[in-house]
């Protein structure tokens, strides 16, 4: 966990510790952590270690007042934020109802990140509302596929999987 109460050094080794865990990640996003994004320097740290990696950020926007998105400009890291949190609510019903949402943003804006648990309640109902997407012309994108600023878009572009292959 990255803490408050800890200095850039320890944020940056923390950060750096755990992504070294994670050598094929492309980007990351703040799950828990509501005060850290409001916590400039914490956010400044956390960009200058994904700088030198040339890691995304998504911003989970869990507080108002995140400073994550103006810290990540300041490095020049890509980023993008969450228009709608599925499942604050586990329960199937309202999370299908913030599914409907998410569906209503990305309609308006072009596009729209969801972010969400794996609870159970969430896995079932993305199995009931998936196969709806073609008949109401939502495709799927990975997340790289919404960064700011658009030139990085293609940087972290990945082809889809295709069937049969676990890559």
């Amino acid at each position: 966990a990255l803490l408050v109460s800890m200095d850039a050094e320890q944020i940056k080794k923390t950060l750096n510790d755990n992504l070294d865990k994670f050598p094929e990640a492309v980007g990351i996003n703040n799950h828990m952590g509501s005060r850290f994004t409001t916590h400039e320097m914490g956010m400044d740290s956390v960009m200058s270690v994904l700088k030198a990696r040339e890691l995304y950020f998504i911003d989970s926007r869990t507080s108002a007042q995140t400073v994550a998105e103006l810290s990540a400009e300041r490095f020049s890291i890509p980023t993008a934020r969450r228009n709608v949190f599925l499942d604050n609510q586990a329960d199937e019903k309202a999370i299908l109802s913030q599914l409907n949402k998410l569906e209503k943003k990305a309609h308006k804006y072009g596009a729209a990140i969801g972010i969400g648990h794996p609870y159970i309640s969430t896995l079932n109902a993305l199995r009931t509302w998936l196969p709806t997407l073609e008949d109401k012309g939502i495709i799927i994108v990975r997340a790289s596929q919404l960064l700011h600023p658009e030139s990085f878009r293609q940087r972290y572009a990945r082809p889809p999987p295709s069937k049969g292959n676990s890559s």
